[in-house]
């Protein structure tokens, strides 16, 4: 299995970017740091979803069995429940 190389790239549409960064400085933050807190609380209130969770625990489990993704259709059904 070919390991992904993180890239620490964002795309934003430009539009997106503006409001990001308007946003930031409301609030005192570098745009980064915004993102990152913005991210997080995205994050955590999708885990509190149980079929994210189930979600989730087949992606990892497919990951330790060397699989590189699921199928699809799997995972549609898994979001849908």
């Amino acid at each position: 299995m070919r390991r992904r190389v993180a890239q620490y790239c964002l795309r934003l549409p430009e539009a997106l970017y503006k409001d990001v960064v308007d946003l930031a400085l409301v609030f005192d933050l570098s745009v980064n740091r915004f993102l990152a807190v913005a991210i997080e609380k995205f994050v955590a209130s999708q885990l509190e979803q149980e079929s994210t969770k189930r979600a989730i625990e087949r992606v990892r489990e497919a990951r330790r069995a060397g699989l590189a993704r699921l199928d699809d259709t799997e995972m549609r059904h898994e979001n849908s429940a």
